[in-house]
């Protein structure tokens, strides 16, 4: 009548003879088919209203009977999983809801188990008041910048310009009164400034130093 409607016979082909081997019945609709990881002959068939079924695909003589059910009525089965080491079963629904199932009380779920990696921990800064004038503020670190990255300290580049002081000439006093002893000379003070203070030779204002 134009509805579609699931066949509950699972079609088997051996991929070595590349042919059609006897089906599987099953006594739901299937509509998720998963390989057990630890048994690979057997066969865990999910309907879309959280029924499942375990078959087995060689045993076919023997039948056995493994019916499971999701406590969620009227939800409909929108996923379905097995672990890795076939201990537990996971089915998801329209509700929101996963279900598990598990015949231990502790499952494994993986046998190589890694432990997960977390974020690391933001580092509490210290806080002070906005009046506080005695906290020094490089109590505060500051983080740590690309160099790419300009920083709003950054000067131009015409004033980070290298510049050096040129020598004051000596006196001419001290040159007229000078005498050589061998390579040095030697020049009384003519005291034309106070001890231990230098003229200073100023630069144009544009060069920082």
């Amino acid at each position: 009548q134009g509805n579609l409607s699931v066949d509950r016979f699972l079609m088997v082909y051996d991929l070595r003879m590349m042919r059609a081997v006897s089906p599987i019945q099953t006594v739901l609709d299937p509509l998720y088919l998963r390989f057990l990881p630890s048994v690979s002959s057997r066969l865990a068939v999910v309907s879309a209203l959280g029924q499942a079924q375990l078959v087995d695909t060689v045993a076919l003589s023997e039948p056995r009977l493994c019916l499971l059910q999701m406590e969620n009525p009227g939800a409909m089965c929108l996923a379905f999983d097995i672990c890795a080491t076939s201990q537990a079963m996971a089915f998801g629904d329209n509700a929101g809801s996963i279900h598990l199932f598990s015949a231990a009380t502790d499952p494994l779920f993986n046998s190589f188990s890694r432990m997960t990696e977390q974020a690391d921990q933001v580092t509490p800064f210290p806080s002070f008041a906005i009046d506080d004038y005695e906290t020094p503020l490089s109590i505060v670190p500051l983080p740590i910048v690309n160099t790419d990255i300009p920083l709003a300290s950054d000067w131009p580049e015409h004033l980070m310009q290298k510049c050096y002081r040129k020598p004051q000439p000596i006196d001419p006093e001290i040159l007229r009164a000078m005498k050589m002893q061998g390579p040095i000379g030697y020049a009384p003070n003519p005291k034309a400034s106070r001890r231990n203070q230098v003229r200073s030779n100023k630069l144009p204002s544009v060069y920082f130093c």
